[in-house]
């Protein structure tokens, strides 16, 4: 179980289909859930937290399907989105299962790693000759390599902050995402990274190795080659709301506000922009438009089940990254979202339970 599990976020880089649809890491994937409905093991489907996702989703796909039905848009666009967020639920659950064991965290702390280190070694290896000045040696793209090193970040810090691992292999953690979020050039992804370092040092107690990993993350950026250094800066002095607003299209929320209300389903984008027929480029923005007010707060409160849910959560605290980058980016159907939000329920309620038990005694 473990070892699959491995490989499924081992090969999460490799993609042969556009980004959302289902790819080569997906295989090991179904082979768990096939292997836990072999043995019935009930457990490793568990309600919590993957109850109020649930509730997301089916209304989700209600929207879906009766555009798709019910609409001249017979678009398959539609089907495709319903299907992805319902696999994902079994990505999220066994995050879930796998992540309560220090075997788990163990190697999916290793997978992580893995991917970080033959990336970067990929980028010192091919630098700028290939991919252009935003580096990605396997991922669609850069904000998908960006996100995917936010998330990882994120999972380490957490196992880090339960006492799963030790701070080498957080600061090696810090100094792998770090260095990719430079190479991307994501203007979301260093602005979370930021958000999460400042979250790291003030639940960690080495705050002198945390400012020389940064340190060399630095020095890392002033080694990388001068395209990249240009797209940096030309990415970072570029930002107004009106790129946002046309880029991101953000415009859609304005300009059709009907569907705010119900939701305008997941396809066939071409009706609201046949010259440009693009979803809308934000997690957030793409819940609020696609899905209305229904999915949106069952969508926020699926969030609030993976992050807060008692008075003195610190989990509350890693969501703020996760949100940031939701502003930016699309990242509803990337699969490394739901094992962060996967690991970050399963140990808050390993943290619930022993208070609990603390409580009692």
């Amino acid at each position: 179980m473990n070892i699959l599990w491995f490989l499924f976020l081992a090969l999460t880089p490799l993609y042969i289909f556009p980004s959302g649809g289902f790819q080569i890491a997906h295989i090991p994937l179904v082979l768990i859930g096939a292997l836990c409905i072999f043995r019935r093991d009930r457990q490793i489907f568990s309600p919590i937290p993957i109850k109020a996702y649930l509730q997301f989703t089916l209304y989700a796909c209600l929207v879906n399907v009766c555009f798709f039905i019910l609409s001249d848009w017979r678009e398959w666009g539609f089907v495709f989105s319903s299907l992805i967020l319902g696999f994902n639920t079994i990505t999220l659950s066994l995050a879930y299962s796998i992540c309560s064991s220090r075997k788990g965290v163990y190697y999916t702390t290793g997978a992580i790693m893995l991917i970080g280190i033959v990336q970067c070694l990929a980028y010192l290896q091919l630098g700028g000759n290939y991919g252009g000045g935003r580096y990605m040696a396997f991922f669609n793209d850069p904000n998908q390599l960006s996100s995917w090193a936010l998330f990882s970040l994120s999972i380490v810090a957490l196992f880090y902050i339960h006492g799963f691992i030790g701070q080498k292999i957080l600061l090696l953690m810090v100094g792998i995402s770090g260095t990719l979020l430079i190479l991307t050039a994501s203007k979301s992804g260093i602005i979370s990274l930021g958000i999460l370092l400042l979250i790291i040092f003030w639940k960690s107690k080495f705050w002198v190795k945390l400012l020389c990993v940064c340190g060399c993350i630095l020095g890392i950026s002033f080694l990388a080659p001068a395209i990249l250094e240009l797209e940096i800066y030309n990415r970072m002095s570029s930002f107004s709301f009106d790129s946002i607003d046309q880029d991101r299209h953000w415009y859609y929320l304005w300009e059709f506000p009907v569907y705010n209300i119900l939701g305008a389903g997941a396809g066939n984008y071409d009706r609201f922009d046949p010259i440009s027929p693009l979803e809308v480029h934000s997690t957030l923005l793409t819940v609020v438009f696609c899905y209305g007010i229904p999915g949106t707060f069952f969508f926020l409160l699926f969030l609030k089940k993976c992050f807060y849910r008692t008075s003195t959560c610190h989990h509350l605290f890693f969501a703020l990254p996760i949100l940031a980058n939701f502003l930016s980016l699309n990242m509803i159907r990337m699969t490394s979202l739901y094992v962060l939000l996967g690991v970050s329920a399963r140990l808050l309620d390993l943290d619930i339970k022993q208070k609990h038990g603390e409580k009692k005694t």
